[in-house]
């Protein structure tokens, strides 16, 4: 299993979750993580067996410094400058890049009698050049859209089998050509055991200092442009207006290769609109059942299609109402008006007047807050992704041992 996000990330919890969950008289799971924090999570908070490590893939030459500078100076020439650099820079990156981390995953797992590669981030290079090393088929676990390119259209072709997270991932790996039998839909888990309804938050309240009279709302997740804390803070301002004790927590830090100025920028704003002794930057948490717990309410204000959304299911399970930008994976996960609300990408004016309606109505938010815990009993539990993740597994496993058997009996008819 590799899973080579940045930081603590939705997809290293789902793989935690899975690797720890994976019955052992039938799978044996190592894993590759591409950072330490994920390793250090898996190992305080699952009590697995499982082998892990980790190897850290080197940054794309694009995404260097001086990469950027470069591909920006291509730019401005014109496209058909830029257009050979950032193939040149392809060519660099498969022989810098993506060869040295094959042949330490490869070090990694020589030995370990593999069967089966599950790349946990979706379409990757280097997981495919691994599994043609290895002779095994791959898995991928797509958690988001690819870039239609030819390459990636060619490549996507040697991935045995896709998992989508949601309906939207489906549709966008139909647009790079994969055709409907090779994929299926399994959405991401919640772990009901530690988000559990229950969990005390005292120590959480007495550290920022939160009253019985406080109305707390918070967004999570890490700070990035587009997962559209600007529209929160801003929403903030209109809700703090109408509900003076209110307080706005933004739950989250920047991630490695993230721009830290972003957070510096957020801060200016808060201050600039006159309410930043109300917004709460708390930067990483590693309680983030207890911070959710401390809220009256979720928001998710991504300005881009959120592939699946899984800040969403982690606080329906935590019987919070959440109110979710409506475009991609939370058109999937919240029925509107019945376990959360969903408000157009962008609009704080509509954001901030659902947040104020279910601060004053708590009757209402707790009825919300019902409903999504049911629903993520339903359609989220750990137990459940887990069987539908080995089946997945079987098949796959079935029709490589199928497809080997029947090239060996051809080689044979053949007198080979």
């Amino acid at each position: 299993m590799i899973e080579n996000s940045i930081g603590h990330s939705g997809s290293a919890i789902s793989l935690c979750n899975l690797v720890a969950n994976l019955d052992r008289s039938e799978f044996t799971p190592f894993v590759i993580f591409s950072r330490p924090e994920q390793l250090d999570y898996f190992r305080r908070n699952f009590h697995s067996d499982a082998e892990a490590v980790v190897i850290r893939c080197a940054s794309l030459i694009k995404d260097t410094s001086t990469g950027r500078a470069i591909g920006a100076a291509a730019k401005r020439i014109h496209s058909w400058v830029a257009r050979p650099v950032y193939g040149l820079f392809g060519l660099l990156d498969l022989a810098f890049v993506y060869a040295p981390y094959v042949v330490r995953m490869a070090a990694f797992a020589r030995g370990k009698r593999i069967d089966l590669i599950h790349q946990n981030n979706g379409f990757d290079f280097g997981a495919i050049f691994l599994a043609l090393i290895m002779r095994r088929p791959l898995l991928a676990y797509q958690r988001g859209a690819e870039w239609n390119s030819r390459l990636v259209r060619f490549l996507a072709r040697f991935v045995d089998f896709y998992i989508a997270n949601s309906q939207q991932t489906w549709r966008d790996l139909r647009t790079i050509g994969v055709p409907p039998e090779k994929m299926t839909v399994i959405t991401p888990p919640v772990d009901l055991s530690k988000y559990d309804y229950t969990i005390d938050c005292s120590k959480q309240r007495e550290e920022f200092g939160i009253t019985e009279s406080d109305l707390c709302f918070g967004i999570l997740g890490t700070l990035l442009e587009w997962k559209g804390q600007r529209v929160f803070i801003k929403a903030a301002r209109r809700v703090i207006e109408t509900l003076p004790n209110a307080r706005a927590f933004i739950i989250g830090g920047v991630p490695d290769g993230g721009v830290p100025a972003y957070e510096r920028e957020l801060k200016e704003l808060a201050a600039s609109l006159g309410i930043a002794d109300k917004v709460v930057f708390t930067g990483f948490r590693h309680d983030m059942p207890e911070m959710i717990q401390m809220q009256r309410l979720i928001v998710h204000a991504s300005l881009t299609p959120e592939p699946f959304g899984r800040v969403i299911i982690e606080s329906m399970a935590m019987r919070k109402p959440v109110i979710a930008s409506a475009e991609g994976g939370p058109l999937e996960i919240i029925d509107d008006g019945i376990n959360g609300f969903l408000v157009g990408p962008g609009n704080d004016a509509e954001l901030a007047s659902k947040i104020t309606l279910l601060l004053r109505n708590p009757v209402l938010a707790a009825s919300l807050g019902q409903e999504a815990y049911a629903k993520t009993r339903r359609s989220y539990a750990v137990e459940s992704h887990v069987e539908a993740v080995a089946k997945i597994y079987r098949d796959v496993l079935g029709r490589s041992e199928r497809s080997a058997t029947g090239s060996r009996d051809h080689a044979r008819s053949k007198g080979a």
